[in-house]
């Protein structure tokens, strides 16, 4: 997620990382300050290769999302996705603590 970060935001630019302590869960924001998912992809965005339309000039295959989906879910966590304003995505993990 921090590699698509660093990937998907403008050249000097800054990408926010965010963990938050809370008594049951551990929470991690990771945010950047690309393009955003378009709303219509953004339920494809955990799926095996999907990429957005705008994202043929970098380089990828659509899998990192998806493996991370995939360990949040095999870690009984959270993975969610929201557009922030004016541009950027950020990306909210949590975990509860053991």
């Amino acid at each position: 997620i921090i590699d698509n970060a660093i990937k998907y935001s403008p050249n000097d630019s800054l990408i926010f990382i965010e963990v938050e302590w809370k008594k049951m869960t551990c929470q991690v924001n990771i945010r950047d300050q690309g393009p955003g998912i378009p709303e219509n992809q953004m339920q494809f965005i955990f799926e095996r290769f999907s990429r957005a339309p705008s994202s043929s000039q970098i380089q990828g295959f659509g899998l990192g999302l998806a493996i991370a989906k995939k360990i949040a879910n095999i870690h009984k966590a959270s993975l969610l996705v929201i557009n922030t304003q004016p541009h950027g995505a950020e990306f909210q993990f949590e975990i509860k603590n053991f």
